[in-house]
C-alpha cells in the first residue's frame, strides 16, 4: 500500500513541528530527530494534529518520519540507518505483523 506523506500539512505551531492529518483515514505517524532524538510513534484522527515535541526550525535531513494507515507499517525498519530510503519517500506500507524488508 502506497504511504500517506501527501496527505500531510507539516507546520510550526507554538514552537513544534507538527502535521494535521488531511488523510481519508486515521494514520500512524513515526518522527525522529535524527541526531539525538526518540522515536515517536502516534495514530492521528483525521483533522487532527500530531506534535513532534520538536522545536523550530528543523533543518532540512535533520529529521526523519513515515506515514502508514493504521494497522500498516513501514516497509523498511524505522532507524538512522535507513534514513537515505525514508527521507526520499522510498517506502511503501505493509500490514503490521509482516516482516519488513
Amino acid at each position: 500500500m502506497p504511504h500517506m506523506e501527501s496527505c500531510l500539512d507539516w507546520n510550526h505551531v507554538d514552537g513544534q513541528w507538527g502535521a494535521v492529518n488531511n488523510c481519508n483515514g486515521p494514520t500512524t505517524i513515526q518522527f525522529m530527530v535524527l541526531t539525538d532524538g526518540p522515536v515517536i510513534t502516534r495514530d492521528i484522527p483525521v483533522g487532527n494534529r500530531f506534535n513532534s515535541g520538536a522545536a523550530e526550525p528543523i533543518g532540512a535531513n535533520a529529521w526523519m518520519y513515515t506515514a502508514c494507515p493504521v494497522g500498516y507499517t513501514p516497509s523498511i525498519r524505522f532507524v538512522p540507518e535507513n534514513a537515505d530510503i525514508i527521507i526520499p519517500s522510498h517506502y511503501h506500507c505493509i500490514r503490521q505483523g509482516r516482516p519488513n524488508s
